[in-house]
């Protein structure tokens, strides 16, 4: 008489979601990067009188020109909440280097790549400086506008 082995199937462990992940920093590391959020932000919509809000929401928020470049607004830039910190995009500061001729060693020290910093606190002394900077990038922008749309076509 033979006898059969009976096999178990198995059935493969579910993946657990990004979201399901306990964060690093924790509640008092989540309230640090909203209350930087809110700062950068509140740069941002100070000049807003003259930008598009195109995204606005509690991880951030996203500006561009009212001038269209190939059917789309021209960018600017925006706050982005990350994983330990709260990024700040402004891309004049790509566009005209100059711009970064006379800033400070600390506020050097938070650029990541050629247009982005990154914040785990907000330093008053660091925002002031990073607000001038944004609205001299944003009138370098909108000076040279035209030569941009020039560049970069209109469609």
């Amino acid at each position: 008489m033979a006898t059969t082995k009976k096999v178990a199937s198995r059935k493969p462990a579910a993946r657990k979601s990004a979201t399901s992940r306990p964060t690093k920093t924790g509640a008092a590391g989540d309230d640090a990067k909203r209350a930087v959020c809110e700062t950068l932000c509140a740069i941002l919509k100070r000049q807003a009188r003259s930008l598009l809000i195109t995204q606005e929401g509690p991880l951030g928020m996203q500006v561009s020109l009212k001038q269209e470049v190939r059917g789309k607004p021209f960018w600017l830039g925006g706050v982005r909440v990350g994983k330990s910190y709260v990024s700040y995009h402004l891309m004049p500061v790509y566009m005209f280097p100059d711009l970064l001729a006379g800033l400070s060693p600390a506020l050097r020290k938070r650029m990541q790549g050629k247009s982005c910093f990154n914040f785990r606190e907000a330093d008053p002394a660091l925002m002031r400086e990073l607000e001038a900077l944004t609205k001299a990038g944003i009138a370098c922008v909108k000076k040279d506008g035209a030569a941009l749309l020039a560049k970069y076509g209109k469609t």
